[in-house]
């Protein structure tokens, strides 16, 4: 506004809910305003999975840590009872085999990997990714709350790529032919 209040009598509302309506706006305008801010307030509630800060500053260190080969990773799951999100395990050194072997069949994890990258030059890079894993044989509620999370904890690790696996298989094929982090 440009500094001037509008007389009461012109405004719908109560002033204990900070929102205020014309009284001649159009009724199917008023509806669609309300839905609007309804949508902007549920957006905003929406996280309904916390993402701790001990994990935060965990994920900062295994950000920057300093790797001279083989790939690191951290797996981090959600604890269904207390909807927070808790570090299972780091792992230093650890091929993608052996990080498919340790992943749960039937339960979804986020994998922050710091993978080791060869490049064409003889460059070695070291570059973040995180891998969805989600197992086909995972209960449906844990699901719903990995994938309501998934967004939240990828701008929270911000890798450079996200794959998402549901198979062993085709975990294992990221080492063999790493198309996606190519392109890094």
């Amino acid at each position: 506004m440009n500094g001037r209040a509008r007389p009461e009598s012109h405004v719908t509302g109560d002033p204990g809910y900070g929102w205020f309506l014309p009284h001649d706006m159009p009724s199917t305008l008023i509806s669609t305003t309300i839905q609007t801010v309804l949508e902007a307030t549920a957006y905003n509630q929406s996280q309904i999975v916390e993402i701790p800060q001990e994990l935060k500053d965990s994920l900062r260190k295994f950000r920057f840590a300093r790797r001279n080969a083989g790939s690191a990773a951290l797996v981090v799951k959600i604890n269904k009872q207390t909807l927070k999100m808790e570090e299972v395990e780091q792992f230093d050194s650890i091929s993608m085999e052996d990080l498919a072997e340790e992943l749960p069949d039937a339960s979804p994890r986020y994998v922050v990997l710091s993978y080791e990258l060869k490049h064409d030059d003889g460059r070695t890079s070291f570059p973040l990714v995180l891998i969805n894993w989600t197992p086909q044989g995972s209960e449906t509620g844990l699901m719903t709350l990995h994938a309501s999370a998934l967004i939240a904890f990828q701008n929270t690790v911000i890798a450079g790529v996200v794959l998402t696996a549901r198979v062993l298989n085709r975990l294992w094929k990221y080492e063999m032919a790493p198309r996606a982090l190519r392109r890094l």
